[in-house]
């Protein structure tokens, strides 16, 4: 099928549709297809987007590139101006596609525990796993050549590639670009957990092992003998708990210490309106934990296929010493196995804990291109600069031996930060009201599930 017939509206920035031209400082192109085979286009409407969706929906590599996720979040993100998919097509047909969301929106970093604002910039955003179709590197080198050209054009300042996976053609391909242009930075190189839930038949799986569980059961069992009778474990599933959970989780988060940055678990620019889509699609669970009548940890993620995808966690820092994140953590990964899930994205992290509990490691990168403009090289010397302090801060606090002073500043910035910020995400998503819940009388290991 040719789709060009059926959606002629597409924006070719900087290609010529009949057949696209090689610049000097252009990958050289593969030779197992020729030029007269492939063509770009880049889809920046919704209509055009929805051209795609056959094509996208058998290519789909999880959560972060199912098109009705992507769009419910490009509808709901205030930053945003618009998608932007390239897209290389072979003799008419889609044959790969990079997914990007052009934004515009203020940067920031984090140095010392502190956030940072940068400048306002219009760039564009490769989301999580969005390079879609069978592998190539003839289109992965099309693909890059597209972003190569819009930074020249500068229709974007910058392009900010999300959990590039290390060695992939496409990772490859950014480092064989010319070392001027564009402009190039690895922020972060960070390791990925996947943990699964299922094993061999007469095998259990490394999470639910006896010696994770009894550690689970002890740490259960210190909290409830301070809160006898006092401590609930709760799932929030349909749109009707919705606003119940939201308004759970907005009390926890006031208390977090990712709250004392600044951020919250809104921080990717969910909405409410996004949660109640995601719940309507039967993709979201809030998993909380009370004690007294009060939250005091929480796990929101979403269920896609086989797989649930944790997006934001916290608990409440003076309930640290009781490990209740632990504990609600194992609940709700016993929650979901019953459900039929068989994986667990955790997302960033690769600590030892996470090697006991039987994670698989994947380590991925985020990756930064800077147009070759003024603003370009402003946002590279502003990122830069973060970089090497963050750098030089680690290595005086392990050479001085002044990590003392780290946890001293994270209590003061969580003491401020939790004066201000109480109350006003519980004035955002509503009351906290706990419904009617059996307390826990033990380890939750024969739970219902959240299905």
């Amino acid at each position: 099928m040719n789709w060009s017939r059926l959606n002629p509206r597409f924006d070719a920035i900087g290609v010529d549709e009949a057949q696209p031209t090689l610049e000097s400082n252009a990958l050289p192109l593969p030779r197992e297809l020729s030029l007269q085979q492939l063509t770009v286009r880049v889809a920046t409407s919704w209509d055009e987007v929805e051209a795609l969706r056959p094509f996208w929906q058998v290519w789909n590599n999880g959560l972060h590139t199912d098109i009705d996720y992507y769009l419910q979040n490009l509808k709901n993100d205030v930053t945003a101006i618009g998608p932007y998919v390239i897209c290389v097509y072979k003799y008419g047909d889609p044959f790969g596609m990079l997914v990007g969301q052009l934004k515009k929106r203020r940067v920031s970093t984090m140095v010392s525990m502190v956030r940072i604002e940068g400048p306002h910039v219009r760039h564009l955003e490769i989301v999580t796993e969005g390079r879609l179709g069978p592998e190539s590197r003839e289109v992965d080198v099309l693909l890059l050549e597209e972003i190569a050209r819009a930074l020249e054009k500068g229709n974007v300042d910058m392009v900010y590639f999300h959990r590039l996976p290390m060695g992939s053609s496409l990772s490859q391909g950014i480092w064989q670009l010319p070392y001027l242009f564009p402009r190039k930075r690895l922020m972060h190189v960070v390791s990925y957990s996947k943990l699964p839930l299922t094993a061999l038949p007469g095998k259990r799986p490394p999470v639910f092992s006896g010696k994770i569980m009894r550690e689970a059961r002890r740490k259960t069992q210190n909290l409830q003998r301070d809160y006898p009778g006092r401590v609930i474990l709760r799932c929030f599933a349909g749109s009707k708990e919705l606003q119940e959970g939201l308004g759970a989780v907005a009390a926890v988060d006031a208390g977090t210490w990712q709250n004392s940055l600044g951020t919250d678990f809104t921080d990717p620019l969910h909405t409410v309106d996004s949660f109640r889509y995601f719940s309507e699609k039967g993709w979201l669970r809030i998993f909380v934990l009370y004690v007294e009548e009060r939250p005091r940890a929480f796990l929101i993620g979403q269920i896609h296929g086989k797989t649930f995808h944790c997006e934001h966690a916290g608990y409440h820092a003076d309930f640290r010493k009781y490990s209740v994140g632990s504990i609600l953590t194992s609940w709700a990964f016993e929650n979901l196995a019953a459900a039929g899930v068989e994986r667990i994205d955790l997302g960033e992290g690769g600590q030892e804990h996470n090697r006991r509990l039987g994670c698989e490691k994947f380590d991925e990168s985020t990756v930064h291109l800077y147009a070759p403009t003024i603003r370009g090289l402003a946002l590279s010397l502003f990122f830069g600069t973060a970089e090497t302090g963050r750098h030089l801060g680690s290595l005086a606090r392990s050479r001085l031996h002044l990590e003392w002073v780290a946890r001293v500043w994270r209590k003061s910035l969580v003491s401020r930060r939790a004066k201000t910020a109480a109350g006003e995400n519980s004035d955002r998503f509503g009351t906290t009201k706990l419904g009617h819940s059996p307390a826990l009388s033990g380890p939750p290991r024969n739970s219902k599930a959240c299905g």
